[in-house]
Formats: structure tokens, sequence, C-alpha cells
């Protein structure tokens, strides 16, 4: 699972994604016919939705994935969250190959890189 956002100015973000302004942020120009372009939405819900056990019960596999991976509580909209999910298929299916669990881009498709405040000098 790769995990985008569609804003970049959230406060929270740097302490719960960059390690405190350590780190940096990417922006990448999500168009349609690349990687970026597959990302899906988030849903942010006040009730997620359940997930029987044993797993049979449920209506379907992609229901189950659907309320793994798509839906968050309310609490987190402010993140604005995009994600990518890969599979076993995922090389057929897009186009674009995953090796080691690793997707190489075209580099055009990184348009920005915002640094964190800690991580512009070193510290003693």
């Amino acid at each position: 699972m790769f995990c985008l956002s569609a804003s970049d100015v959230h406060p929270l973000f740097w302490s719960h994604y960059a390690d405190s302004h350590r780190w940096i942020f990417l922006h990448f120009k999500a168009v349609p016919g690349t990687l970026f372009g597959l990302a899906r939405a988030v849903e942010y819900r006040a009730k997620r939705p359940a997930i029987l056990v044993p797993l049979q019960y449920n209506k379907s596999a992609d229901r189950i994935t659907d309320a793994m991976v798509s839906v968050k509580g309310d609490y987190w909209d402010y993140e604005d969250e995009y994600r990518i999910i890969g599979h076993e298929s995922a090389d057929v299916e897009w186009g674009f190959t995953l090796s080691n669990r690793l997707c190489a881009f075209p580099s055009k498709l990184l348009c920005g890189i915002t640094l964190g405040l800690r991580g512009l000098h070193r510290s003693s």
C-alpha cells in the first residue's frame, strides 16, 4: 500500500509522518495513465464498516479489502488521503512493474519537494 495526500499544509503531517520535521515531503503529478493516477481516495466515516469473522461470512473479498484499506475514521479527514494498493497481478493490470515491493516511476512525475525544518541542519 502506498499512501499519498492531496494536501501538504496540515501541521500534524510533520509529526505523524515526517519525524517531527526531520524528513521531506515529495510532491507528485497524479495524472491518468501514471502510477500516481491509480491512487483512489480514502473514505472517512464516523463508523467504519464491520468485517465479519470467519471471513466467508462477508459478501465478497473485494468488500473486505475496501473495508480494510479504503475507509478510515472521520477524525483523520484532514489527511485528504489517497492510496495505491499493490497486488501480485499489478504488473499485468497496471503496466507498472513491482520489484521486491518497490515500483519505479518517471522522474518527470516528481514536481516538488518540501524540506522539514529540522532536516536543514545537523544538530550536535
